[in-house]
């Protein structure tokens, strides 16, 4: 393929994508608002299309969160000679001790956890159980192209890295399609008004898209060598929601200065947090100090 045949298929799929997926599903969320709550978070529009042109086939993929109405979308594109599903998706897991199970396609609403992930979960209070879906230990996606189109969809892998860290990956929504006698395919145009009628149809758990991407940076961020606590507490103070989710509390108080109600010559106290619990007894909310 040359570059400007490359140029031409990615302009034209996301020109097809843009006028006859993301519009229709812009127009039916025009018409009923109440979509939204239940919509995958990559939709109507999303905040890239990533494209990759693999040996055996076209990848696909819609990620979230979305940018509300706006239909300038950044578009990524790249061919590949070589390589697997997971290097488009930039995931390296080469250095995995032992190969995990691979879940066959399609996938929907699915946690992935690799490697020495779910120890450092665990570390972090995250409760598998509040997500609703299948959850799949020691596993992951086997993305190979095969005789016919899969998809994954409302899907998150959690990994380690070759240097020890915790790693995410969300999957709002992937599609693999393989080569048709040695030549690229995708939705044609009733395929691609039927893509945006199926995405309506599949309602995914409600998803706050400003909390999940201020997790995955608190998560990136206690996994930095160079991190100190002031750096926490500070980021934790940005994103209350966070801790107030985690524990059930209200308002957190970030370094509240303590003074002594009495002459002494300690000096003051200021924990980082002063949360105040959501649970009253005699009328009156708890305060706790961490």
């Amino acid at each position: 393929m040359t570059e400007s045949e490359f140029a031409a298929l990615i302009k034209g799929l996301a020109a097809d994508l843009n006028n006859q997926t993301y519009r229709r599903l812009y127009a039916s969320l025009q018409l009923q608002p109440g979509l939204r709550r239940t919509l995958n978070p990559a939709f109507p529009f999303p905040r890239t299309l990533r494209i990759g042109v693999m040996p055996e086939g076209l990848a696909i993929e819609h990620v979230g969160p979305e940018t509300a109405e706006d239909e300038h979308f950044p578009t990524e594109a790249k061919e590949f000679l070589s390589g697997s599903v997971y290097d488009f998706l930039d995931m390296d897991l080469a250095h995995l001790s032992h190969v995990p199970q691979l879940v066959p396609t399609p996938i929907e609403d699915t946690q992935f956890f690799v490697g020495g992930s779910m120890e450092y979960l665990m570390d972090y209070f995250y409760d598998v159980t509040s997500v609703e879906g299948t959850f799949v230990l020691n596993g992951l996606p086997d993305l190979t192209f095969g005789a016919e189109p899969t998809f994954v969809w409302n899907t998150t892998i959690f990994y380690t890295d070759d240097a020890g860290a915790l790693r995410t990956r969300r999957i709002d929504l992937l599609e693999l399609f393989p080569l048709v006698n040695r030549h690229i395919a995708y939705h044609d145009d009733a395929g691609l008004t039927n893509l945006a009628d199926w995405i309506l149809s599949k309602p995914v758990p409600q998803y706050d898209p400003a909390l999940h991407a201020a997790l995955n940076d608190f998560i990136v961020l206690i996994n930095l060598p160079d991190t100190d606590e002031p750096a926490i507490t500070r980021y934790l103070s940005e994103h209350p929601a966070i801790l107030q989710l985690a524990f059930g509390v209200g308002d957190l108080n970030p370094q509240k200065l303590l003074r002594w109600q009495y002459r002494t010559d300690k000096t003051s106290l200021q924990p980082d947090f002063m949360p105040v619990g959501m649970v009253r007894r005699s009328n009156s909310k708890e305060t706790y100090c961490w």
